[in-house]
């Protein structure tokens, strides 16, 4: 229970971090510099790319922000019920879940057009897949901390 509540505090930090920075238009000084770092590196943009890309990322990322929000809040009500949660709180965290992942998904579709205006179809693909794979490690790391429930 120790290692949930310290992976919930990190949450909330990390969430804080990343709608502080999306006010100023600047990467926050940890993890999200490191997504950041992370995406610039593998995207090989060109000068001119990457003035059109960067302002469309920021945006997205200020939204994908709030459903972090969202997120941070379902494991908080995880952690603090894990070990007797009712039907009820059990449903609405399934429900929870998996209106989340739909809204991630929806926002990823709405900004496909939007970064298909600033960068050829080539490196959008490029851009998604890292996004996906950064999501699929954090995924991964929650998944090995979080307990199954009984």
């Amino acid at each position: 229970m120790r290692r949930l509540s310290l992976l919930i505090l990190v949450f909330v930090l990390n969430g804080t971090e990343i709608m502080a920075a999306e006010d100023s238009g600047q990467p926050p000084a940890t993890g999200n510099t490191q997504r950041h770092q992370l995406v610039a590196n593998r995207m090989r943009l060109t000068p001119e790319e990457a003035k059109r890309f960067w302002p469309v990322y920021h945006r997205l990322h200020a939204k994908l922000s709030v459903l972090m929000e969202r997120r941070k809040k379902l494991i908080t009500a995880f952690g603090e019920n894990f070990s007797d949660m009712s039907d009820q709180q059990v449903k609405n965290l399934i429900s929870g879940r998996l209106e989340l992942e739909e809204d991630w998904i929806n926002l990823l579709r709405s900004y496909l057009p939007k970064f298909e205006k600033v960068l050829p179809a080539r490196k959008v693909l490029r851009y998604y897949q890292i996004e996906n794979r950064i999501r699929a490690q954090i995924n991964a790391d929650l998944a090995e901390e979080l307990p199954l429930i009984w």
